[in-house]
């Protein structure tokens, strides 16, 4: 079930790419959609997202396990 889930929202993500929208939550992209993030996003803007969240989280507390948690994911390499 899980892997069909997985399969649907992709789907859905490539539908919403195809017509110019992006990935988005509530309060933001989740690790769900981490792994599809590059491919929509420059390299240059997911680093400028991750310095923001270094800049009022230096030690990684706030909200961790999420997508720019050093510890669960290196820096995402997108697409220029």
């Amino acid at each position: 079930f899980d892997a069909l889930c997985k399969r649907v929202v992709g789907e859905i993500d490539e539908l919403v790419w195809s017509y110019g929208g992006s990935i988005c939550a509530e309060h933001g992209v989740g690790v769900e959609n981490f792994e599809r993030l590059p491919g929509q996003k420059p390299a240059i803007e997911l680093e400028m997202m991750s310095r923001i969240r270094d800049l009022f989280d230096p030690r990684g507390i706030f909200n961790p396990g999420k997508l720019f948690d050093p510890k669960l994911h290196a820096a995402p390499a997108a697409a220029e």
